[in-house]
């Protein structure tokens, strides 16, 4: 696989990680580069090492994971969505999205995809470290890009951000299922 299909599977593999990115940074009032910084550095890490455990794993070929990942993913980005749209018409503070376990967990939900691709590799002939390293860069780069665009643009509409953003959050975790049963 040459550089460039790789650099263009990175950019595709990121657009899950970008929407939430945006959907998340839109909201965020306290110290927003730092926000994004952590977000993107966590997105970035997650989509670098997914692919390692599956190439890993699916020299084992778990069913198991394939079956479960899915759900995972649906109820991650599910409760988050769903917590934002509820926090938006709370009359107090916004929500505090900056919490690690929150970014832990947007991380994890927009990595699957990464990993799946890991159990991919490990049927083809892919310079698998080149290719996370690719991965990962891209996946920080456009991250922090668009989280920095979205703090821009979406602080001045506070609460239809956040329920652009529940709702984004919400119609990812769907969409996953929808592909999962398709």
């Amino acid at each position: 696989m040459s550089t460039l299909e790789m650099i263009f599977i990175a950019i595709a593999l990121a657009m899950d990680a970008v929407s939430v990115t945006i959907a998340t940074c839109a909201i965020t009032r306290e110290k927003p580069i730092l926000y994004a910084f952590k977000l993107s550095l966590c997105f970035g890490v997650f989509q670098t090492i997914m692919p390692l455990f599956g190439s890993y794993i699916g020299d084992f070929r778990s069913d198991t994971i394939f079956q479960i990942g899915h759900w995972i993913c649906f109820g991650l980005l599910m409760f988050i969505g769903l917590d934002m749209i509820v926090e938006a018409f709370k009359e107090t503070k916004p929500m505090k999205n900056d919490a690690w376990i929150t970014i832990f967990s947007l991380a994890l939900a927009t990595s699957i995809d990464a990993f799946a691709l890991g159990v991919t590799f490990s049927l083809l002939d892919v310079a698998l470290f080149q290719a996370v390293i690719i991965i990962g860069v891209i996946t920080f780069g456009l991250c922090f890009f668009s989280a920095v665009i979205a703090y821009k643009i979406m602080q001045l509409y506070q609460k239809q951000a956040q329920i652009a953003g529940g709702i984004i959050l919400i119609v990812l975790a769907i969409k996953i299922m929808l592909e999962h049963f398709s």
